[in-house]
């Protein structure tokens, strides 16, 4: 039995005797015979748009790159937004501040929130000393407040003495609990 002519004038090849391209099965569609093993080049794969490594590595790392990229704009975001935060408000506190406050492991949001309320009142605190306080444990916030009351009340109080007696309070609050 003669083959039927392919595409380009030439005869249709078998593999194994699979079903070539050119075979209609009853309803005039295409027939694939699946339990016969076909014989197709990596050249030919490539061509009809079948798995190219480079194409796949390439796919793959620009996933990666987007994924990364997502982190550091998200990163970004939230260290943006607390120095829009404090700049807006006055506070000085600088963007290489708030990266070192987050590498240290500081409460960042809690830290620019103290400083902007310290700027507010008028209060002669640094970013590095609230920072060195939440570091501590203490509370900085109620820390801070005490120093607002102490200079509305013209009460000569300085930001060492508050963080001793905060010290010395938790101190206590662990030794009566024991």
């Amino acid at each position: 039995m003669e083959e039927p002519l392919a595409e380009g004038g030439g005869r249709a090849r078998r593999a194994h005797g699979g079903s070539s391209f050119n075979e209609r099965g009853a309803r005039g569609q295409m027939s694939w015979d699946l339990n016969q093993p076909t014989v197709c080049p990596v050249g030919l794969l490539a061509a009809v748009g079948g798995p190219n490594p480079i194409k796949w590595g390439l796919i793959l790392f620009g996933i990666c790159l987007l994924l990364v990229l997502l982190g550091m704009f998200l990163f970004f975001v939230r260290l943006f937004r607390l120095w829009l935060q404090a700049f807006l408000a006055n506070a000085q506190i600088s963007a290489p501040e708030l990266v070192g406050m987050m590498f240290r492991r500081a409460p960042l949001e809690q830290v620019v929130r103290c400083k902007i309320m310290a700027a507010q009142a008028g209060l002669p605190l640094t970013t590095a000393q609230i920072e060195s306080a939440a570091l501590q444990g203490v509370d900085i916030e109620r820390a801070v407040l005490a120093m607002i009351r102490a200079k509305q009340d013209d009460l000569a109080l300085n930001w060492e003495d508050v963080i001793a007696e905060d010290t010395e309070r938790r101190y206590r609050s662990r030794s009566d609990g024991s």
